[in-house]
């Protein structure tokens, strides 16, 4: 797999011009893990419980805001 640059530009010095471009120094090489039901290793679905009545709550019905 050939290094992608991740940015492009031009340096000048008076009537010469240098092409350069920027390439990453390091690659991310993340792994996650999913959760499993231990018995069937089915993946779990998270849910979300109101605090104050108890109930369970669609993700649809979701909000961000400040307390």
């Amino acid at each position: 797999m050939a290094a992608r640059p991740i940015a492009s530009g031009i340096v000048s010095f008076g009537l010469v011009a240098v092409p350069v471009k920027l390439y990453p120094g390091t690659r991310s090489k993340s792994l996650s893990f999913n959760m499993l039901h231990r018995k069937d290793h089915a993946r779990l679905k998270q849910q979300y419980v109101c605090s104050a009545c108890g109930d369970l709550v669609e993700r649809d019905d979701t909000v961000r805001g400040y307390e």
